[in-house]
């Protein structure tokens, strides 16, 4: 590959670790992640309401979403570890867990009121106002095409 590029090895080796991650590909795994992470708890809801309504249903078609948002959760979490600023981490950390946390409550609702499609809607619409306002704006993220 260095005969190809016409640079040294040592050159070629060395040129990732002086640029750091890559901040496109950094900020659309983080979208990608509160995305996916919306939509398993999406699932989860509504696995919830099916086996609360009708009991004879698959029990683990809720586990297996459950999993997935879990998986889908930490992946969002992790991604604060490319933020070099501490102080701006732990403020990017608390407001993702206010995130979480009206996504909880909007997904008990869904639940216990079985909301269905308005239900996900209101998830999604929190989700859109978290990943083009509030990411951009206050925690320093700014989405990339």
């Amino acid at each position: 590959m260095a005969e190809l590029y016409q640079i040294s090895s040592e050159e070629l080796l060395t040129a990732e670790q002086r640029q750091g991650p890559n901040p496109i590909l950094r900020s659309n795994v983080t979208w990608l992640a509160i995305v996916l992470q919306v939509g398993f708890l999406g699932s989860c809801t509504q696995s919830v309401y099916m086996f609360r309504n009708y009991p004879g249903d698959d029990f683990g078609a809720f586990i297996f979403s459950l999993v997935l948002l879990v998986l889908s959760s930490t992946w969002m979490a992790t991604n604060h570890r490319f933020e070099p600023d501490k102080e701006q981490r732990r403020k990017n950390a608390r407001m993702e867990l206010g995130y979480c946390s009206i996504q909880a409550l909007a997904a008990l609702l869904t639940t216990h009121f079985g909301m269905g499609l308005v239900g996900l809607a209101l998830m999604l619409g929190v989700c859109l106002i978290y990943v083009l306002y509030i990411n951009p704006k206050f925690m320093n993220c700014k989405f990339t095409r």
